[in-house]
């Protein structure tokens, strides 16, 4: 039986009184608060002697830096920038730097992945924090005052429609709610509105939530699967009172970091393990199904990310597009989202191989028939079966995998049952640059493009007679069955304005006697969100 208060109550109330069972994870980091990467670094600045706006500004700028990263080493990292180079923390100094200067200082520290994305990311919001002093962003940094409400409107929005974002990486659905939350704590500010702030979805909450048996999101990519499990949380909450600092305790704020842990010290290890191991009250709960075979477990090291120093192993995701006919693994994929994959690690891994949801772990010159199959469509103990398969493939073919640093480029059906916690477990050091972020987000990274921008299909796509056929044909390159794309996405990409009726009326996107739109001929289902402005296009099933 889990304990009294419910599943929420049992996570938050374990990690704030760090309660979870640790005899089986020597090696994991604390739980805990006041252990967070952030609070460490919050605290390290105190120390230091800065005072709460230099704390809050540093929390904004590194936290835009936290997607697809190792947390605890990002925040140490940005110990180092700090005793470093002070000034890349302080938004009026950044922007009387030059933009060399600044993109030197993130690299050298450590705290930049893409160097220059990501340093011009991190100008931005310097420049939008100078530039709107008395904006809600600066506001809640400068005074520590704000709502939560405001600030995620203002972190989403443009400068004009089309325009460049004033804050990117900041707005997206995981960043941008566990930003505001860092502001409260251990940023100190007053925030009104926390009970809005959904729990940051990411890989680690994901897997939580369905182990639990919380709510079912098999087969959903997890930008389609974050708004069923933020629902399935804020419902739990509303009866449940979690745990947390005094301003956020009773909230999904509260609970977040405690999902994010217990997934990544909690259920990863058991799954690394093929066991269930207890871990906290909230384990009499779980219904992972714990028939694996068990992998040696290693006590879990503070920094289970690359660390630079070993050989580079690349793991590429296959896509849905291939040629008619077999070929080898590296040309029989034929979409620009696979061709990003490849060229991220061509060349700059000592091997790389493809992962096939057919064949499993493929050498790039290994020549392989197409197929149909799709991963993410299997049952969870099949995709766990897959990863197993693999796991035991990159023993046979590299021997210790653990003195190896692996590099994946795939989607979360690929690493996310078995194949990052396995080597992770084995002592390897994993990135996966591109996790949680949609395929137009994917694709202009691989394009050299900053994710948290709007991507534009139109760099990928011919343009036909109708303005409307790129569309389709984009969505003919998607290598998923969904696909979201924002109005001024589908505006960049048919070259013109939408007319008012798409904007006004979802019947628009159905079509109608003298309106009938190219995506419907190409088998996608639009489902509107124009409050949103989104639409999202679904993959109708293939005949036969």
């Amino acid at each position: 039986m889990q304990g009294q208060g419910g599943l929420a109550a049992d996570i938050s109330r374990d990690f704030t009184a760090a309660a979870f069972d640790m005899s089986r994870r020597e090696g994991a980091e604390p739980a805990g608060w006041d252990d967070l990467p952030e609070s460490v670094f919050a605290r390290s600045l105190a120390a230091a002697g800065e005072r709460g706006p230099v704390i809050r500004s540093g929390l904004t700028l590194v936290a835009a830096m936290d997607r697809a990263r190792d947390a605890i080493r990002l925040w140490d990292y940005a110990v180092a920038l700090h005793a470093a180079n002070r000034w890349a923390l302080i938004p009026a100094e950044v922007v009387g730097h030059s933009f060399t200067e600044l993109s030197d200082a993130l690299r050298t520290s450590g705290v930049s992945q893409r160097h220059l994305p990501d340093a011009a990311a991190w100008r931005r919001i310097a420049e939008a924090l100078v530039d709107e002093p008395e904006g809600p962003v600066a506001r809640v940094i400068a005074e520590g005052v704000g709502d939560a409400r405001d600030l995620l409107a203002v972190l989403s929005s443009a400068r004009a429609p089309g325009g460049s974002e004033r804050f990117p990486y900041l707005a997206g659905p995981k960043v941008g709610p566990m930003w505001v939350r860092m502001m409260v704590f251990p940023g100190g500010a007053r925030v009104s509105g926390v009970e809005i702030l959904p729990v940051a979805v990411d890989v680690q909450v994901r897997r939580t939530t369905e182990n639990l048996g919380v709510t079912e999101t098999t087969g959903m990519r997890l930008e389609d699967a974050r708004s069923v499990i933020e629902e399935a949380w804020f419902t739990k909450v509303r009866t449940e009172r979690t745990d947390g600092p005094e301003a956020l305790a009773g909230t999904c704020a509260a609970l977040d970091p405690a999902l994010w842990y217990f997934g990544r010290v909690g259920c990863s290890q058991c799954e690394a393990a093929g066991e269930r191991i207890r871990f906290g009250a909230a384990c009499a709960e779980c219904q992972w199904n714990a028939t694996l075979p068990a992998v040696q477990a290693k006590p879990m090291p503070h920094d289970l990310a690359p660390r630079g120093d070993r050989p580079l192993i690349g793991l590429v995701g296959c896509v849905k597009t291939k040629l008619p006919h077999s070929a080898p693994a590296r040309e029989l994929y034929v979409s620009p989202l696979f061709a990003g994959r490849r060229a991220a690690v061509e060349g700059r891994a000592e091997r790389w191989f493809v992962l096939s949801s057919e064949y499993g772990l493929v050498e790039p010159d290994q020549v392989i028939a197409p197929y149909d199959r799709v991963l993410s469509s299997l049952p969870i103990d099949l995709r766990r079966q897959w990863s197993r398969s693999v796991l035991e493939a990159l023993r046979q073919k590299l021997g210790n995998i653990g003195r190896f640093d692996f590099e994946i480029h795939a989607g979360q059906a690929y690493f996310g049952y078995g194949l990052e916690a396995g080597l992770r477990a084995a002592g390897a050091g994993v990135s996966i640059p591109t996790t949680g972020l949609s395929q137009g987000r994917q694709l202009q990274y691989y394009q050299g493009g900053a994710p948290s921008v709007p991507s534009s299909p139109a760099r990928w796509v011919a343009r036909s007679a109708s303005p409307y056929q790129a569309i389709a044909t984009f969505l003919e390159e998607a290598t998923g069955d969904a696909v979201t794309l924002s109005l001024i996405q589908v505006e960049k990409t048919i070259g013109r304005p939408l007319p008012d009726s798409a904007r006004k009326y979802p019947a628009w996107w159905h079509g109608s006697a003298t309106h009938r739109p190219p995506w419907l001929e190409s088998g996608w289902r639009p489902r509107p969100r124009l409050r949103q402005g989104l639409v999202e296009f679904v993959r109708l099933p293939r005949a036969g």
